[in-house]
């Protein structure tokens, strides 16, 4: 390791600490001496302008808008989590599709869901009348494979989703691309790339109100272990997303763990908002029966503006295919639980697996 205060020693000491330290690695010289060099300049650059404030300033705050009524606040960056093979793109595409659709908002009907079902958490105060601005942006689909979700996602469960209703919605092909977070050598510093500064150009330009990223693999190119990377990514997501008041929405990759996501935890703690979906059974199997099918759960596990509403249990509309909502989890565990009937004889069975 490099011994001595970055701050105090001068940038010829750096050199000569870091030529000291290479001497059995010739080939590793000129990349530390740069990142050396590096370091050295964003030290002489000067700090931020601090800007204490007062509540008196800040003045009574407006009531907190939302993309999804308490699951997706506006200006914030949430993750979407959960298993491969989890439906996840298809479900954020659904989401997509119906904050973006150009249609009037009517609280009291289905105009205001943007997926079928009971019990649907319905379009929030920050989606207006004629849809908002989305991006989505893609590493994982080509442009045909995303008109072909959209036509099958479309149907009686989603009139508003038709091409001439969804000119809000844009969608980027990034297959083949880069990350928009990397770091240019070894030993530098992640930052944003240069895709990275053009698809924020893009967001911005468009007055992007959702901006959605499949997915994070393709998107952070740095160590996910490091909870100091992970931290920054997340912190410039955020702060971009508040200046803009454009929410993000990242898909996360399958997880290594139990956890919902992979990676340091920081991922989850840095979030405003974060989705778990995952494979759940309803209920218990008793001992010798067969195993029970399995539904998928919907949760919100981490919610930094309000308590976490009920998780939702989703089932697969197969004349789409789409997602659609069959109730909360807790509802559907009801629905699954042993049932007595009354027969004519008196005598009450059971039905179910208990």
């Amino acid at each position: 390791m490099l011994e001595g205060n970055l701050v105090e020693n001068t940038p010829a000491d750096l050199i000569r600490q870091a030529e000291a330290w290479v001497e059995t690695y010739p080939e590793e010289r000129g990349s530390v001496a740069d990142a050396l060099a590096n370091a050295v300049d964003r030290l002489r650059e000067p700090g931020p302008n601090l800007q204490p404030f007062t509540w008196a300033m800040v003045g009574e705050p407006e009531p907190r808008s939302w993309l999804i009524d308490q699951w997706l606040p506006v200006g914030s960056v949430a993750l979407l989590t959960g298993e491969g093979g989890a439906g996840k793109s298809r479900l954020a595409l659904q989401l997509a599709a119906g904050i973006a659709a150009n249609r009037p908002i009517d609280d009291t009907d289905s105009s205001a869901l943007w997926i079928a079902g009971k019990d649907t958490p319905r379009l929030g105060n920050g989606v207006p009348n004629g849809g908002l601005p989305v991006l989505y942006a893609t590493w994982e689909d080509r442009a045909d494979e995303m008109a072909r979700r959209l036509s099958q996602i479309s149907g009686d469960a989603a009139s508003w989703c038709t091409p001439g209703t969804l000119d809000n919605l844009r969608m980027l092909d990034l297959a083949g691309h880069g990350p928009l977070w990397n770091a240019p050598g070894r030993y530098n510093v992640p930052t944003w790339t240069r895709l990275g500064q053009a698809l924020r150009q893009v967001a911005e330009s468009e007055a992007i109100g959702l901006l959605i990223l499949d997915s994070l693999a393709a998107v952070y190119g740095a160590n996910e272990n490091d909870r100091g990377q992970v931290r920054d990514f997340m912190a410039s997501w955020d702060a971009w997303a508040a200046a803009c008041n454009c929410t993000v929405l990242i898909i996360g990759h399958p997880p290594k763990s139990s956890a919902g996501y992979s990676g340091s935890t920081d991922w989850h703690s840095a979030a405003r908002a974060r989705w778990e979906m995952g494979k759940d059974h309803l209920h218990s199997p008793s001992r010798g029966s067969r195993q029970d099918p399995t539904d998928w759960k919907l949760a919100m596990v981490k919610s930094n503006y309000g308590p976490e509403p009920p998780s939702l249990c989703l089932e697969w509309d197969s004349t789409g295919p789409r997602w659609a909502v069959r109730g909360t989890w807790d509802t559907a565990i009801a629905e699954e639980r042993e049932e007595v009937t009354a027969p004519a004889n008196g005598k009450g069975i059971y039905r179910g697996n208990f």
